[in-house]
């Protein structure tokens, strides 16, 4: 069954793209928020299940979220781990607490936001990126499913082409959904277009999503 219908699959990796200050991080709460006994977002079904995230975000910032959508006992916080880059031995730790979370609460969905804060890779360096991203793909094999949340380049780019950085990021995803406001030129404008490709046919090509004044829903 889908973690969340269309937009990540058991084992799989999802790239989630968007320009910085558009949402990401108030969509991927609601999720959690959803995965506290399942539900639906956005008309898509949502699993119960224990998530891990590696934030950029200070435990404050979460505590209002929780307080707010009562994100529940399933959510494990990486609040900034890493004062600097990662070495590949704090990486390698950090990924081996993740296996430990596995087999300790059933873990079976670990979010990075934004991923580029965690990895002891450039994002423009393909090679330390695939050195990188590698371990994720091992660790997606024993049944955890990877969300990582990234940033959009600044100059225009194609639909699925938007993510910052080496074009190994897309290649190595298996669903890549982008995040945009409707209305570029109004900052105020609380409707978002979510956009996906996949190799997955239950992935939608688009979806328009509107979040209310209170944050509370979409």
């Amino acid at each position: 069954s889908w973690i969340w219908d269309g937009f990540i699959a058991p084992g799989s990796i999802t790239l989630f793209s968007s320009p910085a200050k558009t949402g990401k991080t108030t969509l991927l709460s609601h999720l959690l928020a959803r995965r506290r006994c399942g539900g639906i977002l956005l008309d898509r079904a949502v699993t119960a299940g224990v998530t891990a995230v590696v934030t950029e975000e200070s435990a404050g910032d979460w505590q209002a979220r929780h307080q707010r959508l009562d994100l529940g006992g399933n959510v494990c916080l990486f609040c900034r781990p890493f004062a600097n880059l990662p070495t590949s031995e704090e990486y390698a730790q950090l990924l081996g607490q993740l296996r430990n979370l596995k087999e300790e609460r059933s873990l079976d969905l670990v979010i990075f936001d934004p991923l580029a804060d965690f990895l002891p890779a450039r994002e423009n360096d393909p090679t330390g990126l695939l050195q990188a991203l590698h371990p994720l793909r091992r660790l997606a094999e024993t049944g955890i499913s990877f969300l990582l949340a990234h940033h959009t380049r600044k100059a225009h780019s194609s639909p699925g082409l938007a993510a910052r950085g080496s074009s190994v990021l897309t290649a190595f995803a298996d669903i890549i959904v982008e995040l945009r406001r409707l209305n570029a030129d109004d900052p105020a404008d609380r409707r978002r277009v979510l956009t996906g490709f996949s190799r997955y046919a239950q992935t939608p090509p688009a979806l328009r999503l509107e979040l209310n004044a209170e944050a509370t829903e979409y």
